[in-house]
């Protein structure tokens, strides 16, 4: 039997059911990418849903967490990471809109709409890509 069975199958078993729903088992702090209840320190999500029962009584947020990664659409701004555009969309919300961002891993010479810690810029701009309404600053990364 592979480990990874293995482990599947003891979370599994140690699965504790109260009141017809199972309480989640907190998953090793890791690369992750699927549906959870929470999203781990050092990820972000790109989809949030409300879904029954899932994640506690009634209507919880679930998540599509990942691992973040240069041009992902995401929901949040993990540490280390910038951005170089920004819209407006109902997957990183239960309602209404909310914005999301295409992450990018800071780079000389990138331009980008925020400015990382430890990271200056050599030029500015104007731009509707940093901004879900109007025009925002876009800063050209330099070290």
């Amino acid at each position: 039997m592979s480990k990874l069975f293995t482990r599947l199958r003891a979370v599994v078993l140690a699965g504790v059911f109260t009141a017809g729903a199972m309480t989640a088992v907190a998953a090793p702090a890791s690369a992750f990418d699927g549906w959870a209840c929470t999203v781990p320190s050092g990820h972000t999500y790109s989809k949030v849903e409300r879904r029954v029962n899932t994640c506690g009584t009634g209507f919880m947020p679930y998540y599509y967490v990942r691992q973040p990664a240069n041009n992902l659409i995401a929901c949040t701004l993990p540490s280390g990471f910038t951005y170089d555009l920004v819209d407006r969309s109902s997957d990183c919300s239960t309602s209404g809109l909310s914005p999301r961002y295409r992450l990018k891993t800071p780079a000389v010479g990138l331009w980008a709409c925020t400015l990382p810690s430890g990271w200056t810029y050599t030029a500015s701009q104007r731009t509707s890509d940093c901004s879900t309404s109007g025009l925002g600053w876009q800063y050209r990364l330099a070290r």
